[in-house]
């Protein structure tokens, strides 16, 4: 038996610490002829192993084979795979193989790439001609980007959700409703400019970092934080900001990135479509991979980061935010009714952090898939209110879920020929909300 040592190199950041998660395939290579994709079916009967990414980085995954030819697919969040063919010999018996992930448009991006938010260098490169061409004959539309910070104080919570479902067009023509002019007459709200950290005619890179703390966290008022992405007649998005981020550890603050890519468009913009996209990446070495897998709805790759989904949420309290993507990637690997022992978790972090509305929805989806009685059905209709009363979810995927769990409620109680006014009404708004944001982004992202 040899050993195959794998090693995967990336630049990220100044920093050189490896990044835990990435989510790899070692088979035999076929004889006949040498893959260049995989289908799905095929990638789900290989063997998944987890590793770890780094520039230069003495981590490695070791895998023990029979010498002869193997296929290295490595699957990146968003359905990016690359692969490898090598040979092991006979000897030596160990063999060391460093596989290079590949270039990000700039060396700012490099996190943004390896959690699949922007292509490579060579996809970009090609790419950049139909930009350039699109932006040829026109003015450059000014692009406002806004730090939106809505105090949490009686009454705040509506702001973050109901606002957006307004008719924001008229007629065919009429002008666009001034968004951030809206938002700026509520006291709760604060408007700063969003400075970029780095750009070019193309990329409009952010970092946040609100020195918000840990103990933050579990005080009675907790402030949440938004990027307002605003180009006049065109579509504005408004993204959710997952701040403060903790380290898992609990000892520092870390850095969340906003970039903004500016998109091919044709020579007339069409003012229903952005012409610019917006993601979000947290500079976590511990759970960016697990958010880039779930919010790409890779859940088959995302299973393999249950163990790190379960220590998030476990450790809710130096992160929440982080626990609830955890929660999310628990509650979509069981769906039966068998107990498990993170279920009392998710209770927790529903009752322990008031604000959060993610641990309200899923207690609300953990009481419907457990419980049969009556009293468990009124606890996740309960819960589901109690999360649109909260505000906008962090995760995208905590939109469709509340809007799920609204129709498993509204539909009962028709089945019982009681309507339920509130029910009802909680059920619209989250329809137009889902239908409002961009499912593509982990962190929920709504488009006007």
């Amino acid at each position: 038996m040899n050993t195959l040592r794998l090693r995967f190199d990336k630049y990220l950041d100044e920093r050189h610490e490896p990044i835990q998660g990435l989510v790899v395939n070692v088979s035999e290579a076929p004889e006949r002829e040498r893959l260049t994709q995989e289908t799905p079916e095929q990638v789900s009967r290989m063997r998944n192993r987890v590793a770890s990414v780094g520039r230069e980085s003495l981590d490695h995954l070791d895998v023990n084979v029979q010498p002869g030819r193997y296929l290295v697919q490595v699957l990146f969040p968003g359905g990016r795979v690359m692969n490898r063919e090598v040979k092991v010999e006979a000897e030596p018996q160990l063999q060391e193989i460093t596989l290079e992930l590949g270039q990000s448009p700039h060396e700012y991006l490099g996190w943004q790439h390896l959690v699949g938010n922007v292509e490579s260098k060579s996809e970009y490169e090609r790419k950049r001609p139909a930009i350039t061409r699109s932006m040829l004959g026109t003015a450059s539309p000014p692009l406002e980007l806004k730090h939106v910070t809505i105090i949490n104080s009686p009454g705040s919570a509506p702001i973050s959700r109901g606002i957006f479902f307004e008719r924001n067009r008229g007629s065919q023509g009429e002008p666009r409703q001034n968004f951030l002019d809206r938002l700026s007459r509520n006291p709760c709200v604060q408007i700063e400019t969003a400075l970029p950290v780095a750009q070019d005619e193309t990329f409009v890179k952010f970092l946040f970092r609100p020195q918000g703390g840990m103990a933050h966290f579990r005080a009675s008022v907790f402030d949440r934080h938004y990027l307002v992405v605003a180009v006049p007649q065109e579509c504005v998005q408004y993204c959710v900001l997952p701040v403060p981020w903790m380290h898992s550890h609990g000892c520092m603050e870390l850095d969340v990135e906003a970039v903004v890519q500016r998109l091919a468009t044709g020579r007339v913009p069409d003012p229903r479509r952005p012409a610019y996209a917006l993601s979000i990446a947290v500079r976590d070495s511990d759970t960016a991979m697990m958010i880039g897998y779930f919010g790409a709805g890779d859940f088959t790759a995302a299973a393999e980061a249950l163990a790190p989904a379960k220590d998030a949420l476990m450790m809710k309290m130096i992160n929440p935010i982080a626990a609830a993507a955890g929660g999310y990637i628990l509650l979509a690997s069981r769906w039966d009714k068998e107990p498990a022992d993170w279920h009392p978790w998710l209770r927790n972090l529903m009752h322990w952090f008031p604000w959060l509305p993610d641990g309200a929805i899923q207690h609300g989806w953990l009481r419907l898939n457990t419980g049969e009685d009556e009293a468990s059905f009124q606890e996740a209709r309960s819960c589901f209110l109690e999360a649109l009363r909260r505000g906008l979810p962090f995760y995208s995927r905590g939109v469709s879920l509340l809007r799920d769990g609204l129709s498993v409620i509204a539909g009962e109680s028709s089945e019982r020929l009681q309507r339920d006014e509130e029910v009802d009404a909680a059920l619209t708004m989250v329809r137009r909300m889902c239908a409002r944001t961009n499912m593509k982004n982990p962190f929920t992202t709504i488009e006007l």
